[in-house]
């Protein structure tokens, strides 16, 4: 797996470890309107899953798409991609909205092992595009448009290390030293 998506699940894992389920059903001051840690990382676990599915469909075409971004989302693209600003208080988009209740209660190994699975496979779909389509835009993002596999990876990361602070800040403690957002020293 690429370094950066590797550094991110490490931290992620870290923070998880040795989490009970129930731990991890804990909702921010007792608000089921807020994301507890199963959440959050159900939520990332959605995202790749749905740009690996992107992913697929560029591969199978055999051709980058022919969109170009737009105003609204060249800027986007600067500021996730180039700056790692991941701006806050917008809604999931519904197809990446994690489920309420979890259809198995898992611990934070068996979490953050479902989340490195997901993470592997979309890094293999991402290293087969770079072979196909080069360094070019590729494949749409819904908010971004079309960006590459470096700006594949990099929002991946930006959009991880912002959900990584919304899981620190449900008290998780990690064991052994403090679990690190990627990027940062």
């Amino acid at each position: 797996m690429h370094a950066s998506l590797d550094e991110l699940h490490a931290s992620y894992a870290q923070l998880l470890q040795e989490q009970t389920a129930q731990a991890l059903e804990v909702h921010p001051i007792n608000d089921p309107s807020r994301w507890n840690a199963r959440q959050i990382v159900d939520h990332l676990i959605l995202t790749y899953r749905s740009s690996s599915a992107v992913f697929r469909e560029r591969l199978a075409k055999g051709r980058p798409t022919q969109s170009k971004p737009g105003a609204y989302q060249s800027v986007q693209q600067f500021f996730v991609c180039r700056f790692g600003f991941f701006p806050t208080g917008r809604p999931a988009p519904p197809g990446v909205v994690p489920a309420a209740i979890p259809s198995e209660p898992l611990n934070g190994e068996a979490l953050a092992a479902n989340m490195q699975t997901e993470l592997e496979a979309m890094d293999e779909l991402l290293i087969a595009c770079e072979e196909q389509f080069g360094a070019r835009k590729f494949a749409t993002h819904q908010i971004l448009g079309p960006i590459s596999v470096e700006q594949w990876r990099k929002f991946h990361v930006v959009h991880g290390a912002h959900h990584l602070k919304q899981l620190r800040s449900l008290g998780l403690a990690p064991l052994a030293k403090e679990a690190q957002i990627p990027g940062e020293n």
